[in-house]
C-alpha cells in the first residue's frame, strides 16, 4: 500500500516541495538485516535500531540508502559530502570534541554532568530545581482521599511523623503509578473506567549456568536483548545480584543454596510477552493496599510457553550448562535435548510470573465509554484533576513504555501550563 494517494500528494505539493511516500510491504520472513542487504544497493547505506531509554531496543528498525549527504569525520576533520563532492569542511577541536560542532545547539544541555553523560536521579537534577523554586517536599506522607474544595481540592493524607494532614491544591495531577493512581481515585469516589483495565508485559524468567564467568558485583542491568520476535515476544537478560539469583532459583532449592558460590557464572534471562489479558485494581475495607488482579488468555500462556522454549534455545545456543526455569516443581534442563520437558501452554498457577511495567489503568481518550481522562490527561467531568503517568497508556506497548510516558506527561504538563 502506497502513502499518500496521488490525489493527496498532489494536494501536498501545492504546501511544500519535499513530501514523504512510503509503500507498506509485507515481510514475514525478513529479518532487519535481509532487508538491508537486498535494499543497500552500491552506495553509502544504514541500518539503525530503535532504543529506549539507553537501555532497551525497540521494535522499529530503519534502513535507507542513498542519502542526500554524508557527514564524514576522520580525526578531528569533518566533510560535508553531495553527489560524490566535498561542499563543505572545518576542523573540530579535540578538547571540546562534538559540542564544537556547527549547529549543534550544546547551550540546551543541563549541566556538565549531563554533556559528560553521567546518569543522574531526580535527586540530582529536577528535585534541587523544585526546591529552589520555593516548593515543598512531604515524604513520608500517604494521601488517603480526594475532596473537592469549590473550585479546587483538598488531598486527605497521613504524614509518618505528623500524623493526618490535608493540602489544598487548585489543580491537582496524579503520579502515582498504574496501581496507586486508580487506588486513589477509587478510594475518592471516582471509578468511571478506572482500575478496570490493568494492561502488563507478563514475564518469565530463566536462571542460566555458564562455564565462564558472566556476572560481576558491578554489572547492573545487561542490555544484550534479542527482538526477532517482538512484539509478541522479548528476551533479554535482568539483574543478576546473589539476592535476585537466589529469588529466581526460588523453585530450585538445592542450587539457591549454592549462589553464594556459584553467582559469577550465573545470571537472569527473561522472556516478555505483549499480552491480551487485563486486570484490575479494586480497595478492600480495612487494608492499606488495594487487591490487584490479572487474568491471562489462553493464547498468553501459550506465548509465555513459546517464549520460554525459544529463551531455552537462544542460552544453550551461547552457551548455557544448565537452565532452571521459573516453574513450580519444573525441571532442570541440560541441553537441548531436554527442551521436550517444557509445556506447550503455560499450565495455571505453575509459573513464578512477574512484570515491571504496568499501565492502562486510567486510559485516555475522547470516548466517555472507555476512558478515563481526556488525551491530555485531565479525568473526565473535572477541570482540574489530572492524571500524568503510565495509567494513561491505552494498551501494552510491547517495549519499555518508560520513554512513552515521559513523552507523555512533558507534553500534558506543557498542555496545563498554555505552552503549547
Amino acid at each position: 500500500m502506497i502513502s499518500p494517494t496521488l490525489d493527496d500528494f498532489l494536494k501536498l505539493a501545492e504546501q511544500g516541495n519535499l513530501i514523504p511516500v512510503t509503500c507498506r510491504i509485507l515481510a514475514d520472513i525478513e529479518t532487519p538485516l535481509s532487508a538491508y542487504r537486498k535494499i543497500r544497493g552500491q552506495g553509502e547505506s544504514f541500518l539503525f535500531e530503535s532504543v529506549e531509554g539507553g537501555e532497551h531496543l525497540g521494535r522499529y528498525s530503519f534502513v535507507g540508502c542513498n542519502p542526500r549527504a554524508v557527514i564524514k569525520q576522520t580525526g578531528g576533520r569533518v566533510e560535508v559530502i553531495e553527489n560524490g563532492k566535498v561542499v563543505e569542511q572545518f576542523e573540530v577541536s579535540p578538547e571540546t570534541g562534538r559540542d564544537a560542532l556547527p549547529r549543534v545547539q550544546a547551550d540546551q544541555q543541563v549541566g556538565p554532568a549531563a554533556i559528560a553523560g553521567k546518569r543522574q536521579s531526580m535527586t540530582q537534577t529536577y528535585v534541587p530545581r523544585f526546591m529552589r523554586a520555593g516548593r515543598r517536599l512531604l515524604p513520608g506522607t500517604r494521601a488517603n482521599r480526594l475532596r473537592q474544595n469549590g473550585a479546587g481540592w483538598i488531598v486527605e493524607a497521613t504524614h509518618r511523623s505528623v500524623g493526618g494532614l490535608r493540602v489544598a491544591a487548585d489543580a491537582l495531577f496524579l503520579c502515582a503509578g498504574a496501581v496507586q493512581t486508580a487506588a486513589l481515585l477509587r478510594r475518592s469516589g471516582l471509578r468511571s473506567n478506572i482500575g478496570n483495565s490493568l494492561q502488563v508485559h507478563p514475564t518469565v524468567k530463566i536462571v542460566a549456568r555458564f562455564d565462564d564467568r558472566v556476572n560481576a558485583a558491578d554489572m547492573g542491568v545487561p542490555v544484550h536483548q534479542v527482538k526477532e520476535f517482538a512484539p509478541r515476544l522479548s528476551f533479554g537478560c535482568s539483574i543478576s545480584s546473589p539476592a535476585y539469583l537466589a529469588l529466581g532459583l526460588i523453585d530450585h532449592p538445592a542450587a539457591a543454596r549454592e549462589t553464594a558460590r556459584t553467582w559469577p557464572h550465573l545470571a537472569v534471562y527473561y522472556a516478555m510477552i505483549t499480552s491480551e489479558g487485563r486486570g484490575t485494581v479494586r480497595g478492600l475495607p480495612g487494608f492499606r493496599d488495594p487487591l490487584v488482579r490479572y487474568a491471562l488468555t489462553e493464547n498468553d500462556r501459550r506465548n509465555l510457553a513459546d517464549g520460554l522454549k525459544k529463551l531455552a534455545q537462544i542460552l544453550f545456543a551461547a552457551g548455557a550448562g544448565e537452565l532452571f526455569p521459573t516453574l513450580a516443581r519444573g525441571p532442570v534442563l541440560h541441553g537441548p535435548g531436554c527442551l521436550s520437558k517444557l509445556p506447550e501452554t503455560l499450565p495455571v498457577g505453575v509459573a513464578n510470573l512477574m512484570t515491571i511495567h504496568l499501565f492502562s489503568s486510567c486510559p485516555m481518550g475522547e470516548d466517555l465509554g472507555k476512558c478515563a481522562t481526556d488525551s491530555f490527561g485531565r479525568v473526565h467531568g473535572f477541570k482540574n484533576l489530572f492524571v500524568n503517568d503510565a495509567s494513561l497508556l491505552c494498551t501494552a506497548p510491547g517495549v519499555n513504555p518508560q520513554g512513552s510516558i515521559m513523552a507523555l506527561a512533558r507534553r500534558n504538563a506543557l498542555r496545563f501550563l498554555g505552552k503549547t
